[in-house]
């Protein structure tokens, strides 16, 4: 399926259906917000946000990204999370039949509203406790699904509920299944980008985190974790930091799937629709160097920011640990967008090499430092400076002898 397939569902900001769903969410998602909060700049991203950005960036970018691996058309999808429904409402123009499941009554109503805009007649909405999860798939979703999505949720959940959710999900997958992790904040980042816009925020532990929330520039954030903490335990409290968002890792994974979470990998983020969303950073590129020099046999896709991953319910895939080349779909035909892409993949090979050698030229520093260490102690002015103290050392070791002549 053609990318212009996916883009011709792209909707305008100040188009009919952008209003009529804007209103939808200020009746439901948003109604319980501080109204002045719309009229700062986050408050006005957060509401282009759920309204038509996110729902957009799936036709451009998740929506091709996935076809690769998948049939879309009789695809029966699951989407945990689902929130307002924007990336539900993407691939319900394309699937068969899509059920969205969250634990925000708000988000749900807010999903159905934006369903009502655009007629789908196939989708469903289920609002669950996390607990329930399980209970709730099986009863709904009994013969399993071909595809899972996890778009922007895992971070909101507790440790405990992410790793269940990872496992319930691989369980639901039908042979050939995919699951599909998107737009995921990696806690091992020195950003936190998410939730507080502070940096290391998110390597916090979470006692220090309830003490530190308040220097955060996100009002709203702020004013809500104030209402816990003053009103709450300290659990309710942690949990609602928890909803907010605190990222995940490679961690997660790894006990929730065991060896899977490495050799069933088929996408790991720098293909070209997804580096096309999120550009490779500096600090990106620190922590691949990391990996790479502690030799980690870790998958490359968990040095990315933000999270994208396909997992590939088979034993067939033996997806390694190296960086991927970068795989333009074959949709992409202009020259100069592959161009591009070459010219910023040297780049960013030219800058690792730089930061090696940097590396390597601080070591020898260092290294030569050391082996010097000799010649530094005989040097005149260390040996003057060694000389004028010997009386004070004198004076010093005799009184702690109880000798000093009176």
């Amino acid at each position: 399926m053609g990318n212009n397939a996916f883009e011709k569902h792209i909707i305008d900001e100040d188009s009919e259906i952008a209003s009529l769903i804007k209103d939808g969410l200020m009746d439901t998602y948003f109604s319980l917000y501080n109204k002045d909060h719309f009229n700062s700049d986050i408050g006005k991203h957060e509401i282009a946000e759920n309204v038509f950005l996110r729902y957009n960036e799936a036709f451009r970018h998740t929506l091709p990204w996935v076809s690769r691996h998948i049939d879309l058309k009789p695809a029966k999808v699951i989407e945990i999370g689902c929130g307002t429904g924007c990336s539900t409402a993407a691939f319900a123009h394309i699937v068969e039949q899509i059920d969205g499941y969250d634990i925000d009554e708000s988000a749900i109503l807010g999903a159905q509203k934006r369903m009502e805009v655009f007629g789908f007649k196939n989708c469903s909405f289920y609002l669950i406790q996390a607990e329930n999860l399980i209970m709730n798939l099986l009863k709904n979703n009994s013969d399993g699904a071909d595809l899972i999505l996890l778009f922007a949720v895992l971070e909101h959940m507790t440790p405990d509920e992410c790793i269940n959710t990872i496992k319930t999900c691989w369980r639901f997958l039908r042979p050939n299944g995919l699951l599909v992790v998107t737009e995921t904040p990696n806690r091992l980042t020195y950003s936190d980008k998410h939730t507080s816009l502070l940096p290391f925020f998110q390597m916090l532990p979470y006692d220090l985190c309830l003490k530190y929330y308040h220097n955060s520039p996100r009002d709203v954030f702020v004013e809500s974790m104030e209402r816990n903490v003053a009103k709450k335990s300290i659990k309710d409290a942690t949990l609602r930091l928890n909803r907010w968002g605190r990222g995940i890792s490679y961690h997660e994974f790894e006990i929730a799937l065991g060896d899977a979470y490495k050799n069933n990998l088929v996408a790991q983020g720098f293909e070209a629709e997804i580096l096309l969303w999120f550009a490779v950073t500096k600090e990106e590129e620190l922590l691949r160097m990391f990996m790479e020099d502690l030799k980690l046999e870790i998958p490359i896709g968990f040095t990315r920011e933000c999270l994208n991953l396909i997992y590939k319910k088979s034993n067939s895939t033996n997806e390694d640990c190296r960086v991927p080349e970068i795989q333009y779909s074959t949709d992409l035909k202009n020259d100069s967008i592959r161009e591009n892409y070459e010219l910023k993949l040297k780049e960013r090979k030219i800058l690792i090499e730089s930061k090696k050698a940097e590396i390597r030229e601080k070591d020898r520093i260092i290294n030569s430092l050391l082996r010097d260490k000799e010649l530094i102690y005989s040097s005149w002015s260390y040996r003057i400076g060694n000389y004028l103290l010997q009386p004070f050392r004198f004076i010093q070791s005799s009184i702690q002898q109880g000798k000093m002549v009176k």
